[in-house]
Formats: C-alpha cells, sequence, structure tokens
C-alpha cells in the first residue's frame, strides 16, 4: 500500500473480515481470529515502515506532547476541515464552533499551551 494511507486505519472488510463475521463463534475463537488479523495489519505496516524508511513515535513521544497542539502552518488540503451539504452550513458550523472553542471555560482555554 504505498498510495499514503495510514494500514492500521483501514476498513476491517480490506482484510476479507466483515466486522461481525465471527461474532457467531465462540469467545475464544473470535478473539483468536481478531489476533490474528491485527497482527496481518501490523506486519504489512512493519514492511511498509521499512520500504518507506518512515518511523513511529512511540508512547513516550505521544505522551509528551500537547494532545490540543496545533502547527503553526497546515498543509494545504483540498478538502474543508469540516465536510458540509453547504457552504453555508459549513460556514455556520465553523462559526458555532468558534464560539465555543472562545467561550469562558472552553477546552482551548484551560489546556496549557
Amino acid at each position: 500500500m504505498g498510495d499514503g494511507r495510514i494500514l492500521a486505519a483501514r476498513p476491517v472488510t480490506d482484510a476479507g473480515i466483515e466486522p461481525n463475521s465471527g461474532a457467531h463463534l465462540p469467545p475464544e475463537y473470535y478473539r483468536a481470529r481478531i489476533a490474528a488479523l491485527v497482527e496481518t495489519i501490523e506486519a504489512e505496516a512493519a514492511r511498509e515502515r521499512d520500504r518507506t524508511g518512515a518511523s513511529v513515535l512511540g508512547v513516550k513521544a505521544i505522551l509528551a506532547s500537547a494532545p490540543l497542539h496545533r502547527p503553526s502552518s497546515l498543509a494545504r488540503s483540498p478538502a474543508p476541515r469540516v465536510h458540509a451539504a453547504t457552504k453555508a452550513a459549513r460556514k455556520a458550523f465553523y462559526e458555532i464552533y468558534a464560539a465555543f472553542m472562545s467561550a469562558p471555560g472552553s477546552v482551548r482555554k484551560a489546556a496549557p499551551r
């Protein structure tokens, strides 16, 4: 998968197993089946990292990062940050969200910078 997608984020159906296809099995068989699926996805991701030279952050790096950190500049993207049926609906969402984030006691104001 060299198309830039995160391997572990793909739908389970890509791996050939429907989400509830083992729900009728006894729990230990179902868990084993899911564990095998996870192992396959992790192995694919490791091969892709080896191929591209990419690395993973690790627990310490993730926990050390600020949860509400935003980069100073974002990569330009053709997709909006919020998908809506109309431009007016998207604008309304942005306005409501901005009001929420600037309200006293909001998550953004409570978080360390």
